[in-house]
């Protein structure tokens, strides 16, 4: 299986918002897309820290923007998703979105998932709130 993994993009929200509203990609998501089309994978990987909390809620939508319908992705957060949120309300953001597409896989939510025989398995639950600034962000489960 011929996998490309994507980390730690920290996309700003305007390239977020012209991607998806304007459907004009910054030079940065550009290269992206362009990468995706060159590596030709057979699944993505995107390992969080992606996007703002205020943005999880685009995320599908903005993967779908540079990653092409066919390629199933599999994602899990990272520390940057849930700043200002709680655990719960940022998986809620996740499961909405899940109904759109179902070949974007979050890991957050199902914990793993099979794709040609390999098995994907993960998830942010790693983030105990040690990392908060704010005490709004402590996750107690």
């Amino acid at each position: 299986m011929n996998l490309l993994c994507l980390s730690d993009l920290h996309l700003r929200s305007e390239a977020v918002v012209d991607a998806i509203n304007r459907k004009v990609l910054s030079p940065f998501l550009t290269g992206i897309a362009a990468h995706v089309c060159e590596v030709s994978p057979d699944a993505i990987v995107v390992s969080g820290d992606t996007v703002c909390p205020a943005q999880v809620r685009l995320l599908s939508t903005l993967l779908r923007s540079v990653i092409p319908g066919d390629l199933p992705i599999v994602v899990t957060l990272g520390n940057h998703e849930f700043w200002g949120r709680t655990f719960e309300d940022t998986l809620e953001k996740l499961k909405a979105q899940t109904l759109a597409d179902k070949n974007i896989f979050y890991l957050d939510l199902c914990g793993s998932v099979i794709l040609d025989g390999v098995n994907f398995v993960g998830g942010t639950l790693f983030f105990d709130g040690s990392m908060r600034i704010r005490d709004n962000q402590r996750i107690n489960q």
